[in-house]
C-alpha cells in the first residue's frame, strides 16, 4: 500500500502497477481470506499510485497504464519465425488475442511440444495472457465508468481507441453526448449541439443503421440523433466527435424513447456488447416509494439464504455488518444502502433464513436518512439491481430451502404443464425466466424469485400478501410452496394485462414506449 505514495516518473509508475498486479495475481494461490485481504490492499496501493500520479478517477490511471502496457509488447504482434513456424498474435474484432500457428503454408492447432520452451514463444504466450488480462479488466472498468458517469474527453477516447484490445469494447458500447460545446469543422468556430428530435436526422450523422447479413464493422455505422434533453445525443459514433461523451445507461435510453429499437438494432445486428448495457434491468421509483420516500419495500418478504447472499453481494461492493446487516456504502456520493431483516443475519440464531423488511439509505457523513427521490436514479436502479439478483439467486424457498436449479426446472416444467388448461398463447418458459407478450409490453418473470420486468419499462411491482401462511396453499394438488402460487399468478396477471383494474400497476405498464 505505501508503494503508491512513492513520487516517481512515468516509467515508475507502470513498473509499480505491474508489480501491483503480479502480486494480487499471486495472491490467488492462498486461501480465500488472504485473497480477500490481499485483494483490498491491492485496491488500495493502486488508490494511492493513482493519486501520485496524478490522476482524480483510478480507472482512468488504470486505462493509461493498459495503454502503456500494449505499447510495451506491440512489437510481439508481428509474426514471428521459429524453426520452420511461423507464430503470429492475432486480435480478432471482439478484442480478444490468440496465436496463429503455420507451419509450411499448414494452419496448426497448437504450437509444436519441441518449441514450447523456446525463448521467443514463452513472451508471446506471456503477451497473450497480458493482453486478455487487459480486456477482462477494462471490461470491468468501462462498466464502473457507465455507472459513475464519467465524462470522456474527446483526445481521451482518441487514444483509447487507439489501442485494439480498447476499440472494440469502445465500438459496440452506446455513448451519449454531454451537451458541451463542440468543433464546427465547416465553419472552424465553436458553435452548441443542435437539438435533435427522435424522429430526425443530421447532415453529420445518419441515424440508421443498414441491416445485413454480415456484421460491419461498427466503426462505419452509426445510430445517432436520439434526443434525451435540448442537447443530447445517444448512439454510436463513425467519427470521433468534437465533444465530450458519456456512456449511456439504460436510463437515458429509457428517457431517448428509442429503447426497444436500440435492442432491436442490436439482435438484428447480433452486436455482443461487453457488458449488459442495453439489456441491462432497469429500476425506477414506483408509486409506493414515490408517496413515502423514507425507504423501499419493494423486496419485503423474501427469504434468502445468509451466506450465498453475502458471497453474491460481495464481488459488488457489500459487506456484511453484524448489527444491522448487510450494507453497501458509496464513498463518492457519501452514501451509505443498509439492508434490514426480520431476523438475525450473522449469529447462532440464524437457523431460520432471514426475511427482509425494507432498505434505507443513509447520509454517510450525519448518518441521516436520504428520501429515495434525492438519490441518483443510476445508484438506486443499479442497488436495486444488486438486491434482485441476491432474492433470486439466494431465495430459500418454502419447500426447497436451498433453492437450486432443481427448483426452477420444477416450476418451469409445472408452468409449461398448466400453461394448456389456462389457455395462454403468449407465455413461454426459457431457463430460468418466463417471458410474456402482453397487450402493454413484453413482460418476463424469474422463476425463482418471481421479480417482474418489462422490456425497455424495467421492473414492475407487483407485491404478494406476505403474511400468508408458508405450507400447503393455493396449489395442494401439485406444489405446495407459497413462492410457486406467487409466480403462477403473477404470469396469469400479466398474460392477460389488458384486464388489470389496478391503477398503481396500470401506471407502471402503460409506460412503454
Amino acid at each position: 500500500m505505501a508503494l503508491g505514495i512513492l513520487p516517481g516518473e512515468d516509467k515508475n509508475f507502470l513498473h509499480r502497477y505491474e508489480l501491483i498486479q503480479r502480486f494480487l495475481k499471486e495472491s490467488r494461490q492462498f486461501g480465500t481470506q488472504r485473497q480477500a485481504s490481499e485483494k483490498k490492499s491491492a485496491e488500495i496501493a493502486i488508490g494511492n499510485l493513482a493519486r501520485t500520479a496524478g490522476y482524480d478517477d483510478v480507472n482512468r490511471f488504470i486505462w493509461a497504464m493498459k495503454v502503456k502496457q500494449f505499447t510495451k509488447i506491440q512489437h510481439l504482434l508481428e509474426p514471428r519465425t521459429v524453426k520452420d513456424t511461423v507464430l503470429t498474435i492475432v486480435i480478432d474484432s471482439d478484442g480478444k488475442p490468440s496465436l496463429s500457428i503455420e507451419k509450411k503454408g499448414k494452419r496448426l492447432k497448437s504450437i509444436p511440444t519441441s518449441l514450447k520452451k523456446e525463448t521467443r514463444v514463452i513472451e508471446m504466450n506471456e503477451a497473450i495472457c497480458s493482453l486478455r488480462d487487459q480486456r477482462s479488466r477494462a471490461i470491468r472498468s468501462f462498466e464502473q465508468a457507465m455507472l459513475r458517469e464519467t465524462i470522456f474527453g474527446h483526445q481521451e477516447i482518441a487514444t483509447l481507441m487507439r489501442n485494439p484490445i480498447f476499440s472494440p469494447l469502445i465500438q459496440r458500447l452506446l455513448w451519449r453526448t454531454t451537451g458541451n460545446k463542440i468543433i464546427d469543422e465547416e465553419k472552424n468556430t465553436t458553435v452548441k449541439k443542435k437539438s435533435i428530435s427522435k424522429k430526425s436526422t443530421t447532415k453529420e450523422k445518419s441515424i440508421t443503421v443498414e441491416k445485413s447479413g454480415n456484421q460491419k464493422p461498427l466503426a462505419a455505422e452509426t445510430i445517432t440523433g436520439t434526443a434525451i434533453g435540448t442537447e443530447t445525443v445517444i448512439g454510436f459514433f463513425d467519427q470521433m466527435p468534437e465533444s465530450d461523451l458519456v456512456i449511456a445507461h439504460p436510463l437515458d435510453l429509457l428517457h431517448s424513447g428509442r429503447w426497444v429499437e436500440f435492442q432491436r438494432i442490436f439482435v438484428e445486428q447480433q452486436i455482443v456488447q461487453p457488458f449488459k448495457q442495453v439489456f441491462r434491468e432497469l429500476y425506477t421509483l414506483n408509486a409506493d416509494e414515490k408517496t413515502d420516500p423514507s425507504h423501499t419495500d419493494r423486496y419485503a418478504g423474501n427469504q434468502v439464504q445468509t451466506r450465498m447472499a453475502l458471497a453474491l453481494l460481495k464481488s459488488r461492493n457489500w459487506v456484511a455488518d453484524y448489527e444491522t446487516g448487510l450494507q453497501k456504502v458509496d464513498h463518492q456520493r457519501n452514501v451509505v444502502v443498509s439492508l434490514h431483516a426480520n431476523a438475525d443475519w450473522f449469529s447462532p440464531s440464524d437457523i431460520e433464513p432471514p426475511t427482509i423488511s425494507d432498505v434505507v439509505f443513509l447520509d454517510r457523513k450525519t448518518w441521516q436518512p436520504i428520501p429515495l427521490n434525492a438519490l441518483p436514479p443510476i445508484f438506486f436502479s443499479e442497488v436495486m439491481r444488486d438486491l434482485d439478483l441476491m432474492v433470486s439467486v439466494a431465495h430459500a424457498g418454502g419447500v426447497d430451502p436451498e433453492a437450486s436449479h432443481s427448483t426452477i426446472e420444477m416450476r418451469a416444467a409445472l408452468i409449461q404443464a398448466f400453461l394448456p388448461y389456462f389457455k395462454l398463447q403468449n407465455v413461454r418458459i426459457e431457463k430460468s425466466h418466463a417471458f410474456i407478450q402482453g397487450t402493454y409490453g413484453q413482460y418476463d418473470v424469474h422463476l425463482g424469485s418471481g421479480v417482474c420486468h418489462q422490456t425497455a419499462v424495467g421492473m414492475i411491482a407487483i407485491l404478494p400478501v406476505h403474511t400468508q401462511t408458508r405450507g400447503r396453499i393455493f396449489l395442494p394438488f401439485a406444489d405446495d410452496d407459497p413462492k410457486t402460487a406467487e409466480i403462477i399468478t403473477k404470469i396469469l396477471f400479466l398474460a392477460e394485462d389488458q384486464k388489470i383494474k389496478d391503477p398503481n400497476i396500470l401506471s407502471q405498464i402503460q409506460k412503454s414506449p
